[in-house]
């Protein structure tokens, strides 16, 4: 899976076969991510940072196994087998959000403990980190946060669609 920056040319590659990493310079060079097996479904990064530290990962084929990682995918920290755990979003090193069938959770110690914040269910895979504002595409519609995952709000009708939202330069 890529996960792009929809800010700047920053993106990351989470391939479940192959090298995995990052690059900061629109792909002038890449820092390689440790390898974690057949490494990852998807992954959240805190495109918040300039240095993209903090990363929120899906293991391939693992039962829900969740990773972070607070130094650009250097190394993993395991924090729970969490099938339930159907979308993620990140804003920093402490603060994850995760979606599913029953609502969205959050954490605020890197994924050590986790409270329901809200009833909306995210059916894209990754919230989106874009000029101050989190957006992730729920059943509800695109639902907007502006304070890391604390409560969130609806934008907008429902929409039928599973990936997104996407973002142009402005």
């Amino acid at each position: 899976a890529l996960n792009c920056d929809p800010a700047s040319s920053r993106m990351a590659c989470l391939l479940l076969d192959g090298k995995c990493g990052m690059t900061l310079n629109g792909g002038r060079t890449w820092q390689l991510f440790a390898p974690m097996g057949r490494n990852w479904e998807y992954g959240a990064v805190a495109w918040s940072d300039p240095q993209a530290r903090a990363i929120f990962a899906d293991r391939h084929e693992s039962g829900g196994e969740k990773y972070v990682s607070s130094d650009a995918g250097a190394s993993w920290q395991f924090i729970g087998k969490h099938p339930e755990f159907t979308s993620l979003g990140i804003f920093d090193a402490h603060t994850l959000v995760a979606g599913t069938e029953t609502g969205i959770l959050r954490s605020t110690d890197a994924g050590r403990t986790w409270a329901k914040t809200s009833p909306f269910h995210p059916v894209g895979r990754l919230a989106v980190y874009f000029k101050s504002t989190t957006y992730w595409l729920a059943k509800e519609g695109i639902i907007t946060s502006q304070d890391k995952g604390a409560t969130w709000h609806q934008d907008g009708a429902a929409l039928d669609a599973g990936w997104g939202p996407l973002f142009g330069k402005d």
